[in-house]
């Protein structure tokens, strides 16, 4: 009888490195990046008919993240610097210092997967101190810098192997935007989009909507391996001034930063905070600038209120934090 190999003695590469489950330590916690919309660190297929209006989604979390004082990636092959510039500055009322900080727009970029691209989107994402998102406006551009085909899967899967696992793999949030098949009822092109991403959401234009008449779009979650997203999500959109709410269940989402300064005025106890002391206590967990921009909102739709030199949660507010 041939010797017995242990093949926990066999000195290998990090190609065929094993892992030992339940002793790697404690697990990663699952976060939410946009309440209702994206999960942290993961991938999400939105899909859709074209002028469903999933550029909008896009940019509006592009708008959170760097209201969030978060890093923003947009790859666009759909919209003309024009358009993004004025949807931006005018529509979503994005700040120019926060566009100069946060938004790294690449309009027409030729990125494939040879050498020179990977290097380059590598130095990208370490360039940044910490994750925040990336979006893909839309797939079919990008798969066809590459000279693949929409309706190969190997082709979308070789792509999706660097472009999106590799973001994953350092913390970021990843968008890709795709349009929907003739039928309307899966991805365009081959129908194993879905296994390369965490979450896909079909998109559809409920009511339509520009920046004079408001709205509505009905978000379908077709998949979420971590089961932590809501099944189904209405976006009211539009308008002058335009808006954007997310709702879910009749209630309506929060931001992280909005979430954390509300639950750190309810700990203040039932007399509240003054503006100072309600700051002091979230100083460790966002900037001022986010702060001020979380409690503006807060106040003006009914979370908290101000009778006197106090901030306290209104019954609206009370039901978020119980």
């Amino acid at each position: 009888m041939g010797n017995v190999v242990q093949l926990d003695t066999v000195q290998t590469n990090d190609r065929f490195e094993k892992v030992r489950l339940g002793r790697r330590g404690p697990r990663k916690e699952v976060k939410v990046y946009l309440p209702g919309l994206l999960l942290k660190g993961q991938s999400h297929l939105f899909y859709g008919a074209s002028d469903t209006g999933k550029s909008w989604i896009a940019q509006h979390a592009a708008r959170e993240s760097m209201q969030e004082g978060l890093p923003v990636i947009y790859f666009d092959l759909e919209n003309l610097s024009d358009v993004m510039e004025e949807r931006m500055l005018d529509t979503l009322q994005v700040s120019q210092d926060d566009l100069d900080d946060y938004f790294h727009y690449y309009p027409s970029l030729d990125l494939t997967l040879d050498t020179e691209s990977k290097l380059w989107f590598m130095q990208l994402l370490d360039s940044f101190p910490e994750p925040g998102l990336i979006a893909w406006d839309s797939l079919l551009g990008h798969l066809s810098l590459c000279g693949f085909k929409e309706d190969s899967s190997d082709d979308f899967e070789t792509w999706a192997r660097f472009y999106l696992d590799q973001p994953r793999a350092r913390g970021w949030t990843s968008m890709v935007l795709d349009h929907s098949g003739h039928a309307g009822t899966h991805a365009r092109g081959t129908s194993r989009k879905d296994q390369s991403v965490q979450v896909v959401y079909k998109v559809e234009k409920k009511q339509a909507f520009d920046r004079t008449s408001a709205g509505r779009q009905k978000l379908t979650r077709e998949k979420d391996r971590l089961a932590y997203l809501p099944e189904q999500v209405e976006i009211e959109l539009g308008g002058t001034p335009f808006g954007f709410k997310l709702r879910y269940d009749g209630q309506e989402f929060l931001t992280n930063s909005q979430n954390t300064a509300l639950f750190m005025l309810y700990k203040c106890g039932i007399s509240g905070a003054t503006h100072g002391e309600w700051k002091r206590s979230c100083e460790n967990k966002m900037s001022d600038k986010t702060f001020n921009r979380a409690v503006g909102y807060l106040k003006g739709k009914g979370y908290v209120d101000k009778p006197d030199k106090h901030y306290t949660l209104t019954k609206k507010g009370e039901s978020k934090v119980s």
